[in-house]
């Protein structure tokens, strides 16, 4: 073990310290906003057969290992949060994940397929311990320094905007970088299916159903034009959920709502009146929005939903799925090995029905998880989640329960589709940035690392490179 060496408090020590330290905490909130933002943002089409997937996983990788070399600006952080509760809870929760992808990798009969993941998401071994140590990183730079988390919540706002408005225009059909026929599908008619630079429709509203919460979060408590566009922000993203026409997250977003209103001792009456009225409102929008020729594709869309209740193949795919859970009931077949394993033993109906699709995820997280990491990944994966359950304790301000909202909207999301980068960053970071906000920490007691813990990080800097 690390011995913590505390040092004197800023006001003692030589000024070229306390100004290395603000720098290093300048450069891993930088670094922080790049994940934040250029994962979700970063698209390079022309380039690679896998340009939805590659920059992503090159950004992620990339803002860790800058993470990992600002340790001034974490270890402090780290020492704070293994202090508490909630910290110990988040570091042994996202600790266990990366084990279990790291064991399930070992013991996996595909092991190259699992330390990397597949072309279509490259959710392997490496990024789930990216993800983990990025999380965790993020919690311990901004336990203690409000200020880090509202510039990191202020990057979310902005990017998401940015891709609401992308995704806009893209329903609209101009799209300046990608052909509109790679997302238009014949269902008695065009029918285009939005995805943003997040590669689907479905991936795209999950996405922006967390960074809308969190928007939420930093907006109740702006005031004047810093307000207003928050709050734009918001309805544009909203816009831009509701015409992706995924019915997973509008249902997410009903069920982090009803949570945030309910969050603390007694229910916030006047905001769920805010939220029902902001619904209807919403609703009649919509259906005067489906009588004008732009809302075609939308129409065509809720068609589909009626002739497609539940959700087409999702149900027969669960089905299918379980037996799978007893084969590697400990530690699974490895990560994105599920594809291979369920190839192989999909239903009669299922293949007739569905000839040409290739299941390369069961559309479930928990149960992807449980086939591809066994139970010892599902225990792991409830751990992360019972971050998000409420503490009995006064009511929290509305930053924190919309941090909260944010993560229990996002795995709601991921009940019904793939697990991806940017959605396990949005459900990782969520864990982390509600760990930071509600540790109640207003400042971390200085502590310098030693040499092992520099080398160390250094270390697994460079393997990320």
């Amino acid at each position: 073990s690390v011995r913590l060496r505390t040092t004197k408090s800023l006001s003692e020590r030589p000024p070229l310290v306390a100004g290395a330290e603000r720098g290093n905490g300048r450069i891993a909130t930088a670094f922080i906003v790049l994940a934040m933002a250029g994962v979700p943002l970063a698209i390079a089409p022309g380039l690679s057969l896998e340009y939805e997937v590659l920059p992503k996983l090159l950004i992620l990788l990339a803002a860790t290992a800058g993470l990992l070399f600002c340790w001034n600006a974490w270890y402090s952080g780290a020492a704070a949060l293994l202090a508490t509760k909630r910290g110990r809870w988040l570091a042994g929760a996202l600790g266990a994940l990366a084990a279990s992808a790291a064991i399930s990798t070992l013991l996996s009969a595909r092991p190259e397929l699992a330390l990397a993941g597949s072309p279509a998401r490259r959710y392997g071994l490496v990024i789930q311990a990216a993800m983990a140590l990025f999380a965790f990183l993020a919690a311990s730079c901004l336990v203690g320094h409000p200020r880090r988390l509202r510039v990191v919540l202020a990057a979310v706002a902005c990017v998401s905007g940015v891709i609401s408005l992308y995704a806009i225009a893209q329903y609209a059909r101009w799209d300046p970088l990608l052909p509109v026929k790679l997302y238009t599908i014949q269902y008695e008619g065009n029918m285009v299916r939005i995805p943003g630079t997040l590669g689907h429709a479905v991936h795209l509203a999950s996405f922006l159903a967390g960074a809308l919460l969190l928007t939420y979060g930093l907006a109740a408590g702006s005031t004047g034009k810093t307000g207003v566009l928050l709050r734009g922000t918001m309805l544009v993203t909203l816009l831009a959920i509701v015409l992706s026409g995924t019915r997973s997250a509008i249902l997410a977003l009903v069920v982090a709502g009803v949570m945030v209103a309910l969050s603390g001792r007694r229910v916030r009456f006047r905001l769920a009146a805010q939220w029902a009225a902001g619904g209807a409102i919403l609703a009649l929008l919509i259906a005067g929005f489906l009588q004008l020729e732009i809302g075609t594709s939308l129409h065509l869309r809720l068609r589909q939903w009626r002739q497609d209740f539940y959700g087409g193949p999702r149900l027969t795919v669960w089905r299918d799925s379980l037996p799978l859970t007893v084969i590697h009931p400990i530690f699974g077949s490895g990560p994105e090995t599920f594809g291979s394993e369920f190839r192989r033993r999909q239903s009669v109906d299922l293949s007739r029905a569905y000839p040409d699709f290739f299941q390369e995820s069961p559309h479930n997280v928990p149960l992807a998880v449980t086939i591809e990491q066994g139970f010892f990944g599902l225990l792991a994966l409830t751990f992360l989640m019972l971050a998000f359950v409420p503490a009995p304790s006064p009511a929290e301000n509305i930053r924190v329960a919309a941090i909260r909202a944010s993560g229990v909207c996002t795995f709601v999301c991921l009940l019904f589709i793939p697990l991806t980068i940017p959605g396990a960053l949005m459900l990782y970071t969520a864990a982390a940035l509600l760990t930071a906000a509600g540790s109640g920490l207003t400042t971390a007691a200085t502590v310098q690392p030693g040499a092992g813990v520099k080398i160390v990080a250094s270390a697994v800097a460079a393997l990320l490179v």
